[in-house]
């Protein structure tokens, strides 16, 4: 089994689609133009936390991309997959789902850079929305990182929201999740995202959070909360953290596809107080 790859190169300012098998050979061939200059970056580096390496569906190890800190993270839209509902407008197969912003860029007071990427697998997407140019072809997708550490995954289908949760707290814990977790249709309340959190290897506790002070106090001594919101095309965010003041919430949300510190205020008028699942710091 081959080592982990560490790669360094200058960051890209376009969305997550550019990145296809040739423009990773490309990157590859920069990545070795650049290595000399960014290696004061790369020792600052640290490894998967798995303790033994891992390897895609088609037995490619998995890459660890440590870039400089110069990309911000950017709002994304799940792509349309073939887990989805697809209508025909205008001579296009499109979503009948309107997207939506969860948080606005104004609610948003903290956006950290992207420090490091690490490759999850491949699945298959379609490209194109005219019915001629209509066409499949494999997307890698990857796990991001800021200063914090923690994963966050971009969905890959409109209601693929639980399931893209659950991968990232496979890679939080350095665990390979199912990639088909990323893309697949999962509905269900508090009860089902814990039994699939369970059915990955891991243990989560449900508890309940009447305010932001009680959800602060909830999760001082666990790694994370998943809460509920009123978002229904994203019923579930991640919440790694609360200030003191309780004025700022830093979340992970998969729909949009980054980890992002909103106001006090913004969270609470999306979050849905009660049910929370709370887990654990060893597991």
């Amino acid at each position: 089994m081959n080592p982990v790859d560490f790669i360094s190169y200058e960051p890209y300012y376009g969305n997550d689609n550019r990145i296809d098998d040739k423009q990773a050979s490309v990157d590859r061939e920069v990545a070795e133009k650049n290595r000399g200059r960014n290696n004061h970056y790369e020792d600052s580096c640290t490894r998967s936390s798995s303790t033994s390496p891992s390897s895609d569906s088609e037995g490619e190890p998995i890459d660890v991309i440590a870039r400089p800190l110069l990309e911000m993270q950017e709002r994304k839209y799940p792509p349309l997959s073939m887990n989805d509902t697809a209508v025909f407008k205008d001579r296009e197969i499109v979503s009948p789902h309107s997207t939506h912003i969860l948080f606005t860029d104004d609610e948003i007071v903290e956006k950290s850079f992207i420090v490091r990427m690490e490759t999850i697998g491949k699945i298959k997407k379609v490209a194109g929305t005219n019915l001629k140019d209509i066409h499949l072809f494999k997307k890698t997708i990857y796990a991001q990182y800021t200063e914090h550490g923690k994963a966050f995954i971009h969905q890959q289908s409109t209601h693929a929201c639980i399931g893209t949760i659950v991968a990232m707290l496979c890679m939080d814990k350095g665990v390979k999740p199912d990639i088909s977790l990323v893309e697949t249709k999962i509905f269900g309340n508090e009860k089902r995202v814990l039994q699939l959190i369970r059915d990955a290897g891991f243990t989560g506790e449900q508890k309940k959070a009447k305010n932001l002070s009680s959800l602060k106090d909830a999760i001082r001594d666990y790694y994370c909360a998943i809460v509920s919101t009123k978002a229904d095309l994203t019923p579930f965010i991640i919440v790694d953290d609360i200030s003191e003041d309780l004025s700022k919430v830093r979340i992970r949300d998969p729909y949009h596809g980054w980890e992002i510190s909103v106001t006090g205020e913004a969270f609470q008028s999306q979050w849905t107080p009660g049910k929370i699942i709370l887990m654990p710091l060893g597991g």
